[in-house]
């Protein structure tokens, strides 16, 4: 289930963030895991329902089933360590995702809003001609429109 969440974020929403969320989880649950998939030959951890593997209406519980019909009943061991190692490698992934992209839209709200470097003042001087540019080192040439600063006066004939 986390991984349909994961790949639902990520490809029907376009979600980075939630599918890196959503990664964590399927990670998670591998840690989680690991402890069934231990217990597949001895039946000894308590279920859902209570039981344990042995006790249960049907006699063995669901790994031991997957195990013995995949053949690899003897082999639990190995399958929980491979679990165990792999959940975390699983959450440290999806972290560095989930840091990687909040890294990225920090990085384009950035861009967007030209921010200067911590501590950096803006000049309140008024731009000269001739003067540089900050951002890009060219010079500036001012303009000087004297319509744009004139008002037209209230009730004339085109405000009727």
């Amino acid at each position: 289930m986390p991984m349909v969440c994961c790949l639902v974020l990520l490809l029907k929403t376009r979600d980075p963030f939630g599918a890196g969320v959503a990664l964590w989880w399927f990670g998670e649950s591998f840690l989680d895991l690991a402890p069934y998939i231990d217990d597949a030959g001895t039946g000894e951890l308590p279920l859902l329902g209570g039981n344990t593997g042995e006790s249960t209406p049907y006699g063995f519980h669901d790994w031991e089933y997957l195990m013995t019909e995949t053949g690899r009943l003897g082999h639990e061991h190995e399958l929980a360590r491979a679990s165990q190692v792999l959940g975390p490698l699983i959450m440290i992934v999806a972290l560095a995702w989930m840091a990687f992209t909040l890294f990225r839209v920090w990085r384009l709200d950035a861009r967007r809003r030209r921010r200067k470097p911590f501590g950096a003042r803006r000049s309140r001087e008024p731009r000269r001609e001739g003067a540089e540019s900050r951002r890009t080192g060219r010079p500036i040439t001012v303009r000087h429109d004297r319509r744009a600063h004139q008002r037209r006066p209230r009730n004339s004939a085109r405000d009727r």
